[in-house]
């Protein structure tokens, strides 16, 4: 909910709405038929209308039209049959600040995520410099799950956020379900460049995390030490952490 590049960025700057680039990406992947026309066209973007997506503006504007951004989510999921529902961690507007291993210090999501060095630590502020009220459904979501998956996504400017959200972290720690981190060990973004897998997870452990993650999902060409992988590789291989009780 922190996004603020692209179509949102332009959204969120001239309609004042809240972001929907994510969400509109949540809602395609719960598509019961990723063929059907309606949600192939939710990823449209179109070129003379400065590469809006089609799915960004039908958020904003059902946002407009029901006053309520869960409103627009919801009719949303029906347009697509979606097979879940998507909960955004905050409805407040909220920006993203961070600071590089270098010491620099980055406003803003879409800067942050093109960092020419990894970063260090990300934090949250509501536009009227409020801390962000977390969604109430959300965090029910949250604690009533029996499999909490962080990821896949850009690990500072994407999963870590949503932990930044006052009650998300209380919320996983209440919550029996298990925790699953997928680390994207691929260096597309800046903010991650040259980072290991155990700094990925000492990322998370640093913002809020530390003792609930049981299992991280990495993607490794070289074998893990038999005690932490139960699967061989090359390929995806499991790592079973120590959570505290």
């Amino acid at each position: 909910m922190a996004d603020d590049g692209g179509s949102t960025g332009v959204l969120r700057e001239e309609a004042d709405v809240t972001p929907p680039g994510d969400i509109r990406k949540c809602l395609v992947a719960f598509a019961k038929d990723p063929a059907d026309p309606l949600v192939r066209a939710l990823k449209y973007r179109f070129a003379v209308a400065r590469d809006h997506a089609l799915g960004n503006l039908l958020l904003a504007a059902l946002e407009d039209a029901t006053g309520s951004f869960p409103e627009a989510i919801a009719i949303c999921e029906k347009l697509v049959d979606a097979q879940g529902h998507v909960y955004p961690s905050t409805l407040d507007h909220v920006v993203l600040s961070a600071q590089t291993q270098g010491g620099s210090i980055l406003a803003g999501q879409a800067v942050a995520c093109h960092s020419k060095t990894a970063l260090a630590q990300v934090w949250l502020s509501a536009e009227d410099g409020r801390p962000p009220r977390p969604s109430e459904p959300a965090l029910q979501a949250i604690r009533e799950a029996d499999l909490i998956v962080l990821g896949p996504g850009s690990l500072f400017t994407s999963i870590i956020p949503n932990l930044l959200i006052p009650g998300v972290v209380e919320a996983i720690r209440a919550s029996r379900g298990r925790v699953l981190f997928v680390c994207a060990l691929a260096d597309v973004q800046g903010e991650t460049w040259g980072l290991t897998a155990r700094e990925h997870f000492e990322a998370l452990t640093a913002h809020g995390m530390e003792g609930l993650i049981d299992y991280m999902l990495v993607h490794s060409k070289v074998p893990l030490p038999p005690r932490a992988a139960s699967r061989p590789s090359p390929g995806p291989s499991w790592s079973t952490l120590p959570r505290a009780t």
